[in-house]
């Protein structure tokens, strides 16, 4: 992302950048500021909508139980127990230690280990994207319908 943006800089493009609020995220949010004055629109998902759980990842702006559901999916298919989520952490943060728990529990080697959660999480990732459009609506994805709306406001489509 800081290259594109430094290439945007060098156009003289001023964009709008918008990153999840995770460590990585604000990393790079941070990285893009430092390119230069061009950056001034530069956001995390909680800068836009504070109603995120601190360090969210826009997985935390869609609903806990079609969440929970699409990850139970893909650790059914990779034999590994379910997960029950909550509010208090980030989605990705509570599927982190499950599957370091989960897979601790094979004996593999660290690195077969790493490879195995990086899949898994892929796999999530995928599977959330497929999130359904239509269900983007304020009673449905409250948050996601919120960042949706602020996002149309800093881009002055919306008032």
């Amino acid at each position: 992302m800081p290259a594109i943006a430094s290439i945007m800089a060098f156009q003289d493009i001023n964009p709008v950048v918008i990153t999840d609020d995770d460590k990585t995220g604000k990393e790079m949010k941070e990285a893009v500021i430092r390119i230069g004055d061009n950056f001034k629109e530069v956001f995390t998902i909680r800068d836009l909508n504070g109603n995120i759980i601190d360090n969210g990842t826009i997985e935390d702006t869609l609903p806990k139980d079609f969440v929970e559901s699409t990850i139970n999916k893909v650790l059914n298919q990779s034999k590994i127990d379910e997960i029950s989520l909550t509010e208090i952490s980030t989605f990705c943060e509570q599927l982190s230690l499950h599957l370091n728990q989960k897979i601790a529990e094979e004996a593999t080697t660290k690195k077969d280990k790493k490879q195995k959660i990086d899949d898994i999480l892929a796999k999530v990732k995928t599977k959330i994207a497929e999130y359904d459009e239509k269900s983007i609506t304020e009673e449905k994805a409250p948050k996601l319908y919120q960042l949706a709306d602020a996002i149309l406001v800093k881009l002055g489509i919306k008032k």
